[in-house]
């Protein structure tokens, strides 16, 4: 269900359940919040998943298997990350771990700044983040929750091999700029499927698998 902050954080606080799902705006609340992080919940300060009291961030893992899904394959590749929100911090950190050259673009420079700040003070093989400072970039990804406008200059997209814009349901100006430019894309629908299964994974106490995942996905385009 759709609740407020106040009670947002009571949940998490005091309630019984044995998984909780957080959505925005409420992945930071639950961060700061949960008792105990997994290594991605803790550098992207983000968690949208919570399964025995431990915070979990799947936008990341979501956004690889989507990217795998479509054949575009992060490893050594320049990925531009467009927003330092939630989603935008996890598919970063994600990315890194995954070693992807992973470039920052963001509205306000300075939270760019803070994010690379922390996540070098906490990240164990210090994989280096970077602000987008120009350079051509394989992906690019919208993880902001724009739809009308563009979180980066049109060039930007054109150039790229692979877009992925994680809002979904909608044709967004980031993909129809994508698609006029004959650039391969993608919305969030596969990473959302992703997240779930990750979910589903923790709960169940399996190991996800992408493999698995990409069987489960088509069968349910089939279905449709």
């Amino acid at each position: 269900c759709s609740v407020n902050g106040e009670t947002a954080e009571k949940i998490i606080k005091k309630s019984r359940y044995k998984s909780i799902n957080a959505t925005i705006p409420y992945k930071e609340l639950v961060f700061y919040n949960v008792k105990t992080l997994s290594e991605t919940a803790k550098l992207a300060r983000s968690v949208n998943f919570v399964f025995d009291n431990k915070g979990y961030s799947s936008d990341g893992v979501g956004l690889i298997y989507s990217l795998l899904l479509h054949g575009k394959d992060p490893q050594g590749k320049k990925v531009l990350v467009c927003g330092i929100g939630g989603a935008g911090r996890s598919i970063a950190v994600a990315l890194a771990n995954y070693r992807s050259e992973v470039y920052i673009a963001n509205r306000t420079e300075q939270k760019i700044d803070d994010f690379i700040v922390y996540y070098e003070q906490n990240c164990k093989n210090r994989s280096l983040l970077r602000k987008y400072n120009g350079e051509k970039c394989d992906i690019v990804i919208n993880a902001t929750a724009l739809k009308d406008g563009l979180p980066v200059n049109s060039a930007v997209i054109k150039q790229a091999v692979f877009a992925l814009d994680i809002n979904y349901g909608c044709d967004t100006e980031f993909l129809k700029t994508a698609r006029q430019a004959g650039v391969d894309n993608a919305d969030g629908e596969e990473m959302l499927f992703a997240q779930s299964y990750f979910a589903d994974a923790l709960v169940s106490g399996v190991q996800p698998e992408f493999a698995e995942f990409s069987g489960l996905y088509k069968e349910l385009k089939q279905e449709k």
